[in-house]
């Protein structure tokens, strides 16, 4: 009897990776393949011959792989076995990170990865840079790369940047006293509010997310002045004041903000260049969208405007 053939795990995709290599290395469905593959499943008891007719069925390995996994992960129903098949496929999903000339819309170099753009941008701009042997070229990124490491990466190649400034994690009453109203002073290390009051630091660094991958380091900078100050009201709510932090890739986002007010038409640019290889991708293989856009209700009874 012919058996369902599941897809070949080393078929290439929409771009040369297979299911096989987006699988980490030290992931225990590897070690399932392997003790199912190696034992005799008729010897075992495993009826393996069915008679010809009927819609093709699993293999019995596939199944025992499927079970022995449903007992790792405490999975005993059939229909959660199920979900877990499905959502454990939806994880392997792909993050391309591609490189794409300005001039033709062409993709000059690609990678596959299963993380996220924080971590991206570094190795992306090595390689842009050995594509054509210098680094005479400006990079556009959106803001999820926006990670103090990895823009200084691309500072020190000497490649000038233009990454997306995530909006602030929180802003002052009043627009006029946020945080980049404050001019830092790095001779004296200090930052001077638009009240011309000194925020000063004890000098000593604290820790955000120690451990992790997302692990920063910065400066806290206050001032007294707060406490009599007449706009205290439009710069914060804090009970203790303004106060400030400084990252220690501050340097780097300083920059990076200096390249994007230079030239913003030209990160403007970002998504017709480094999305057009992709809508060309999708309309040759008839993937094509269609956006639509809802109108507000207009009252019954209410007269229309010509």
């Amino acid at each position: 009897m012919k058996f369902i053939i599941g897809k070949d795990r080393k078929q290439a995709a929409l771009f040369p990776v297979s299911l096989e290599e987006s699988i980490e290395i030290e992931n225990k469905v590897r070690a399932i393949d392997l003790f199912v593959n190696s034992i005799d499943l008729e010897k075992m008891g495993f009826k393996v011959c069915f008679p010809e007719g009927g819609r093709p069925a699993y293999h019995p390995a596939v199944m025992l792989k499927l079970f022995i996994y449903g007992y790792l992960n405490r999975m005993r129903s059939s229909r959660i076995l199920e979900k877990g098949c499905r959502r454990n496929i939806t994880e392997v999903v792909y993050n391309i990170q591609s490189t794409v000339d300005a001039e033709h819309c062409i993709p000059i170099d690609y990678q596959v990865t299963n993380h996220n753009d924080k971590k991206a941008m570094g190795a992306m701009v090595r390689r842009a840079k050995s594509i054509p042997g210098n680094n005479d070229f400006t990079a556009l990124f959106d803001k999820g790369y926006h990670t103090g490491s990895e823009p200084e990466i691309a500072q020190k190649l000497n490649i000038k940047t233009l990454v997306a400034i995530p909006a602030p994690a929180s802003n002052a009453p009043d627009p006029n006293y946020n945080v980049q109203n404050f001019v830092y002073d790095p001779q004296e290390d200090h930052y001077i509010c638009p009240q011309d009051h000194f925020l000063n630091t004890n000098g000593t660094f604290h820790v955000n997310h120690r451990g992790k991958p997302n692990e920063t380091h910065f400066k806290q900078y206050k001032t007294k002045a707060c406490n009599g100050c007449p706009v205290r009201e439009l710069c914060t709510t804090a009970k203790n004041g303004r106060l400030l932090a400084r990252n220690i890739y501050a340097p780097v986002y300083e920059q990076n903000r200096k390249n994007m007010d230079e030239d913003p038409e030209l990160y403007r640019r970002r998504q017709a260049i480094v999305k057009h290889p992709f809508g060309k991708i999708k309309r040759s293989r008839s993937l094509g969208r269609a956006l639509t856009i809802s109108f507000p209700r207009k009252e019954r009874n209410a007269p229309q405007q010509m």
